[in-house]
């Protein structure tokens, strides 16, 4: 009588233990995961960083990404945009994870002849991450 206790009690036991290790391996993938989103993210911010640096230029330097022009309406009414965007977008890989990212940039030049030197500088309006 006393045999069948002792052989749920093993069982349960037993089911626990399997269930307590498939959590620790689900949360060891998923930190992994996490990790590696976060090196994709983040070599996909430096190439971002890398050709917005190369935005001053009148031809950007060869990198791996696109660049769009886009034209703001001559109507806007908002005064702080510029009349020229630049649409940047990215891609960073980790181990497997892939991350894209895109982000607008507006370039100010010199505002007067009295800019002396006259260095333009480069202001990000917008990031965003995209779906894969």
């Amino acid at each position: 009588m006393s045999l069948f206790p002792a052989m749920v009690t093993l069982l349960v036991v037993m089911m626990l233990a399997a269930s307590s290790a498939r959590l620790a391996q689900d949360t060891s993938l998923l930190v992994e995961q996490r990790i590696d989103g976060q090196l994709a993210r983040q070599r996909a911010d430096i190439a971002l960083q890398r050709i917005s640096a190369t935005l001053v230029d009148d031809q950007p330097a060869a990198y791996v990404g696109s660049i769009e022009a886009i034209r703001i309406s001559d109507q806007a009414e908002l005064g702080d945009l510029p009349l020229m965007l630049y649409r940047v977008t990215t891609t960073g890989q980790g181990h497997r994870v892939i991350v894209r990212v895109q982000a607008d940039y507006a370039v100010d030049g010199c505002e007067s002849a009295d800019d002396d030197p006259c260095t333009s500088r480069v202001r990000r309006i917008a990031w965003r991450e995209l779906s894969p």
